[in-house]
Order: C-alpha cells, then sequence, then structure tokens
C-alpha cells in the first residue's frame, strides 16, 4: 500500500542502523498484511566476512518460536480426539514425574505448554547448555525443587515443552520432524522449513555423501555472537535439536510469512481449515500472568507493553496507549548466535516476523 511505501525508507535505513549499532550480520524481515506477504527483505550477510546476502529464502534456526508450531500440532491432535488438554501427562507418558508427586498427578498437557509449572524459570537449561541428554534432563527435571506456586506463577520453560513433544511422538508413533513435515509444513507450503540438524533432516545417506563432495553453497544463516569485540561466526548448535518440539525448527522470513497468514486467518489455507478455530482459540487463552514488567524490561518494555500473559505458544499483551493501543500475540527464540521475533495483531489483520544470525543480546 502507499502507506507502507511512505515509510519504507525510514524504516529500512532504522534496520540497517541497528545492525551496524549492535554489530549483527545479518536479519530478514517479513509483514504480512489482510492475507498477503506485502513486505521481506534480508539485509546484511549470512557470515561475516562472507559475501553471501541474507534474503527471504534464508533458512535460520529458529529456536522458540518452535513452541508455536508444537502447540498448534498439540491442537490437531486434540480435535482429533488423540490427545485431551486437560489429561493427566502420566496418562501417555508414565514415567513421567516432578519433584512433587501431588504435582506430578494433576500436571496436564495444558500444564507443559503454558509455562505456569511452578519449577523455576529456564529449568534444567544449565544442564542442556552442558550437552546432558534428553533422558538425563527429564530425570535431572523430576528432582528439581517448585519455587513457585503451581498454575499461579510464570516461569518460562524449554523442557516441558521437550517433553510435550516426547508425549506426541509416542502417541502418534512418528517423529516431530516428520509430523511437522506433514502435518503442517506441506499443507501450508513452508518449502523451505524443517525440523531437526539443518540440511540433514531431508535428506538421504546418499544425497548428503554427494552433498559433500559438490560442497554447496546453502541458503542458511550461520549464528554469530560478539566475543571481545568482534563479531564471531559459530556453528549451528546441536544442542538446539535436543528436544525438536521446542527448539528444533529451521525456517526463513517467507515461510513465516506464510506462518502467520495461517494463524490470522484462523487456521484455514486455501479454504481447507488445517486447525480448528476453536483449538486455536486455546492457544490465545491466557493461561498465565508474565508479571511484574518494568520500563527497563528488554523482553516487554512496560512504557509501552502491558497486560502480558502466556497462552499456549503465544504471549499476549497489549502494545501501545489510549486510542491506539492493540492486542498482539507473539513469540521470541533465542539460541546460540540467533535470534527471532514474531509478532501478530489480530485485529489489523497484520503480522511481522524478523529472524537474525546474532545472539548477543535479549529480544524485544
Amino acid at each position: 500500500s502507499s502507506t507502507l511505501e511512505k515509510i519504507l525508507p525510514t524504516f529500512e535505513a532504522y534496520v540497517q542502523k541497528s545492525l551496524s549499532e549492535w554489530q549483527a550480520p545479518g536479519v530478514a524481515i517479513a509483514i504480512v498484511k489482510d492475507g498477503q506477504i506485502v513486505y521481506e527483505k534480508g539485509f546484511g550477510v549470512r557470515e561475516v566476512d562472507q559475501a553471501e546476502a541474507v534474503d527471504p529464502y534464508t533458512v535460520f534456526p529458529i529456536a522458540s518460536l518452535t513452541k508455536n508450531f508444537l502447540v498448534t500440532l498439540i491442537c490437531q491432535l486434540v480435535e482429533e480426539g488423540v490427545l485431551d488438554w486437560d489429561k493427566p501427562v502420566k496418562t501417555y507418558l508414565p514415567d513421567f514425574h516432578l519433584s512433587n508427586p501431588d504435582i506430578t498427578n494433576e500436571f496436564t498437557i495444558r500444564d507443559l505448554v503454558s509455562h505456569r509449572s511452578g519449577l523455576k524459570a529456564f529449568s534444567g537449561d544449565s544442564f542442556w547448555n552442558l550437552g546432558f541428554r534428553a533422558a538425563e534432563i527429564q530425570e535431572c527435571l523430576g528432582q528439581l525443587p517448585f519455587e513457585k506456586t503451581f498454575r499461579q506463577d510464570y516461569g518460562y520453560q524449554n523442557h516441558l515443552f521437550g517433553i510435550a513433544s516426547q508425549l506426541v511422538e509416542k502417541v502418534t508413533g512418528q517423529s516431530i520432524p516428520t509430523l511437522f513435515q506433514n502435518r503442517l509444513f506441506k499443507p501450508i507450503g513452508l518449502n523451505h522449513s524443517s525440523a531437526g540438524p539443518i540440511n540433514q533432516s531431508q535428506k538421504g545417506l546418499w544425497e548428503r555423501i554427494k552433498d559433500w563432495f559438490k560442497k554447496p553453497k546453502h541458503n542458511i544463516a550461520t549464528p554469530h555472537h560478539v566475543i571481545g569485540a568482534k563479531t564471531t561466526a559459530l556453528p549451528i548448535s546441536p544442542l538446539m535439536y535436543t528436544f525438536n518440539g521446542s527448539t528444533g525448527v529451521n525456517s526463513c522470513a517467507h515461510d513465516m510469512g506464510l506462518w502467520m497468514i495461517f494463524h490470522l486467518n484462523n487456521g484455514q489455507i486455501n479454504g481447507t481449515q488445517v486447525v480448528s478455530e476453536k483449538q486455536l482459540a486455546q492457544m490465545r487463552t491466557p493461561h498465565v500472568q508474565a508479571t511484574n514488567l518494568r520500563p527497563d524490561d528488554i523482553q516487554f518494555p512496560a512504557i509501552r507493553i502491558s497486560r502480558v500473559h502466556y497462552g499456549m505458544g503465544w504471549f499476549l499483551g497489549y502494545y501501545g496507549e489510549g486510542s491506539t493501543k492493540v492486542s498482539f500475540l507473539n513469540h521470541m527464540g533465542g539460541f546460540g548466535g540467533v535470534r527471532s521475533l514474531m509478532t501478530l495483531i489480530p485485529e489489523k489483520n497484520l503480522g511481522i516476523v524478523i529472524l537474525s544470525n546474532f545472539g548477543s543480546m535479549r529480544v524485544s
């Protein structure tokens, strides 16, 4: 639209300025409005000191934006009667346990994916970062004390989403990469997206051997951190794929644009209802308040953001003040050397996603 064209030069100058101020190598952005991708563009490079530019099809590990895919998949399985939000996890995974047996017996699928467990935020992440395997992390998680009130207090969790993804794999008999591919990526046309270690997931051994001899240049963004004063490339961490349903998706700005259109269209794509509106509404229902936002909060600055809750796979809140105040759905992702942010404003039928190959900051 003409409004977009007017603001684009200022917007793009702002992006370029941000990249240079943060010493970030690259970023890819997509904006969707009224069912169309109205803007998609890459800025900067896939790897520092290399020439290849970021474009809308450059694949980034999107880390915790994966959680949004997992809950969407669970919505399908609930609609099909395979799962029930409010059945105890033990119904499906008899070995599941937390340190409090009463809480363990009550703990439902809904509790796994709404960050209201009562465990301290990021419980078990230190085991994860040390390279512990999934089973070991779960064992450690089962021994941690509860620091907050079950179902009352917010504490962001990576590994409970990991347990949710294992539960889904167990009841369906299929892996998360296969489920995402067949149930979400294919029907929605996310042709550049995958789950699991990048490059490997879609290829057989013979193809990988041929690739190795060809040494092809894949359109993939390399993660980076600032080390000392220098922006430094890092390998994509295999730890990101310990739990493919929590942090294991790889995608590009174009595909994430299509994903936002799908969610803004309440689960419909080209006239086909891929996920029911009834279940998507569950994702958008506040389950716990993300409390104590301060004006200097890096993630949700209270100067312009208010009433932030977590639903399931979405943060929910309000942006702006007075007559311009709008409600948003969003999620962010961050792991070694990558950061991503996706925000929808349903009442404006608007969405924006930003993917970056830079991880030396929190995401606002």
